[in-house]
């Protein structure tokens, strides 16, 4: 059919101005001073680029083939059907997908363009110091791609250890200028395009361990900064504790940028930093141990998006050694009450409660989160939210605290969860409100004002008998729903 023809047309035309930009590789002219193996890694990085490209066009041209395949099926039926094979009335823009998928090549070709071009130059000119427009240079690809060994020629040369990558405003965030150094690419554990190039794209591919050590050690050692804030104000610090969560042997690195001058509280204007915090929130243990017998202050509260916390209230129920790091954080002195402080705003969920506005402590958040642990992680995260609330109580956390923001009490918390139909989340919610009523909770504390709202009164009516049967202290609340 001519339609049928016509369609296939549109890709192919889109397409056809891009024939001269999508040439293969070419093999790179190198400067003398460059030796045989410095010239083997640069032709490695120079390919890996080239593939990545490669497969990004693939990518959209499977992606083009499949919908135009499926135009022409959806517009033959829909002409079959019409009877007369007129063109329907209203037919949606079927090219505008066409023109979205040839602007995508070329963002491909913009975007690998001033890699390839950078390679080129100080392959070419042997300046390792060459940076291009987004003062992007050989060092950050050699570190991302593993070249490690290219990597070091490359700081012999000169190249800036400290060099950022420069970021555009987007989004209405304040990330101008606040890109990646090399240290970032050389702490990361996973290569650059891997995901795009590999031949088993299901099996992502980490760096072995011990090759990064060395090389941050050898940053480290000519001058890299390991207080670098960059997008969202991450350091290289909150870099190394989030991968050695990701991987352990990285906790090595870690221990590195502290020796390396990284800073552990930092207290600024607009910007404050604990790295205690982060280290509790990623579930490192040894580097908990290490910060504290540093000097950092388990009480110490930041800012953080809007609000405010400290180390306590920082400790991950979905870690392993969650428990552990509770223990540590409390025999040293931390406040079993302390609070994660949102600040207000003036957002509600419908029902005239400011959702935003919280002041929370780690017992409410155990109680509030029994649910996600019981469906999503399971029985042994459950057990260890249960084993979390013990280690508090039996600390001295107040089990009849009130949260200003909402009025509720861990008590309160549990009610979601207790009126579940889903029987594991109501068997874990059982749990915790008896360990808490066996503590001292008072049943009469659960709402600020003496009495539940609609919401609350509405979980009510949802408990099942049993649980009545197994908590009478709550036989109270029944006359409160009647």
């Amino acid at each position: 059919m001519m339609y049928r023809s016509f369609c296939w047309q549109v890709p192919v035309a889109a397409a056809a101005g891009l024939v001269s930009v999508a040439q293969s590789a070419q093999d790179l002219e190198y400067h003398d001073s460059w030796s045989a193996q410095d010239r083997k890694a640069i032709d490695g990085v120079y390919r890996r680029c080239g593939e990545a490209r490669s497969r990004m066009l693939e990518m959209i041209d499977r992606e083009e083939l499949s919908f135009w395949e499926q135009v022409e099926k959806d517009l033959n039926g829909k002409l079959s059907r019409s009877g007369d094979g007129a063109l329907l009335e209203n037919e949606p823009n079927i090219f505008s997908k066409a023109v979205t998928r040839s602007v995508k090549r070329v963002c491909v070709h913009v975007m690998m363009y001033p890699f390839l071009q950078m390679v080129e130059h100080t392959a070419k000119t042997g300046d390792a110091k060459y940076a291009n427009k987004d003062r992007f240079s050989l060092l950050h690809l050699a570190l991302a791609m593993g070249f490690h060994d290219l990597s070091k020629a490359l700081v012999d040369r000169g190249a800036d250890v400290n060099l950022q990558v420069y970021m555009q405003p987007r989004f209405g965030m304040d990330v101008e200028g606040k890109g990646d150094i090399p240290l970032t690419y050389a702490i990361t554990p996973f290569p650059m395009f891997e995901d795009l190039v590999a031949d088993d794209r299901g099996a992502q591919k980490r760096f072995e361990a011990a090759g990064r050590i060395d090389v941050v050690k050898f940053l480290l050692e000519h001058g890299a900064d390991a207080n670098v804030r960059q997008i969202n104000d991450l350091c290289p610090l909150e870099l190394a504790f989030l991968w050695a969560s990701v991987q352990p042997e990285y906790t090595e690195i870690a221990g590195l940028l502290l020796d390396g001058g990284a800073k552990i509280d930092v207290r600024e204007e607009e910007y404050e930093f604990s790295a205690l915090c982060s280290a509790v929130s990623f579930g490192n243990l040894p580097m908990v141990e290490r910060l504290i017998g540093m000097g950092a202050e388990v009480n110490r509260s930041v800012r953080f998006r809007g609000g405010w916390r400290c180390p306590l209230v920082e400790v991950n129920c979905s870690r392993e050694s969650s428990p552990a790091i509770l223990k540590v954080l409390l025999h040293h002195g931390a406040d079993p009450d302390a609070r994660m402080i949102t600040l207000p705003e003036d957002v509600e969920d419908g029902m005239g409660t400011d959702v935003s506005a919280s002041e929370q402590t780690l017992l409410m958040k155990l109680c509030r989160d029994l649910s996600i642990a019981t469906l999503q992680e399971g029985p042994e995260e459950v057990e260890r939210v249960l084993d979390m609330a013990r280690i508090l109580l039996e600390k001295g956390a107040s089990v009849n605290v009130v949260n200003p923001k909402n009025g509720k009490t861990a008590l309160a918390e549990c009610f979601s969860c207790l009126s579940s139909k889903d029987g594991k989340s109501r068997e874990a919610a059982v749990r915790m409100v008896r360990l808490l009523l066996d503590q001292g909770a008072q049943v009469d504390l659960l709402w600020s004002d003496g009495k539940p709202d609609q919401w609350e009164i509405k979980r009510l009516k949802e408990l099942p008998p049993d649980v009545f049967a197994r908590l009478p202290e709550l036989s109270i609340l029944k006359d409160a729903v009647e």
